[in-house]
């Protein structure tokens, strides 16, 4: 019979949250933004490599928002709080419908609409992400947006006869 792990204290397992946490944000810091193009890409395969041209959904964005944001966070990153601004951006930029409001569900590589549906889903991770920005951030923009988004769900997701 093999003797347990002795366990780990609650700063062990804050020291190697952190350490995971900062290795994950490595890998997307370097695979996800593409610098000479200034937009983030949609797709990366199995080798760490850039899918040329691949579409960019609003589920991966609004991840990205979420993620670069709490990144910086938890961690006070500088370069995961630059992420996170640069990924508002392109959402706000490629993603928002600036006549109806809601965000998109996909765009090409150079932010043009590819599929304009929208869907519940989408609008409910844009205000999540947008709620973890203006957390990080402070960003009153960012709460307003994720603010004007809600309200769109109340008034044309919500079942008023069924509540």
């Amino acid at each position: 019979m093999t003797q347990a792990a002795p366990d780990k204290t609650p700063d062990m397992l804050i020291a190697e949250m952190e350490r995971e946490l900062r290795a994950i944000l490595g890998w997307w810091s370097q695979h996800i933004y593409d610098a000479r193009t200034q937009r983030f890409i949609g797709e990366v395969d199995a080798n760490d490599s850039p899918v040329s041209g691949a579409d960019l959904g609003i589920v991966l964005m609004t991840r990205l928002v979420w993620f670069f944001s709490e990144a910086a966070r938890h961690l006070g990153d500088a370069s995961a709080r630059i992420l996170a601004d640069r990924a508002v951006a392109e959402l706000v930029r490629s993603f928002l419908d600036p006549e109806q409001g809601g965000v998109y569900w996909l765009v090409d590589a150079r932010g043009k609409l590819v599929e304009t549906k929208k869907q519940g889903y989408a609008q409910a991770f844009a205000i999540y992400a947008l709620c973890a920005h203006h957390r990080a951030t402070g960003s009153m923009e960012s709460l307003a947006l994720a603010q004007s988004l809600f309200d769109l769900m109340e008034q044309h997701y919500l079942d008023r006869q069924l509540g």
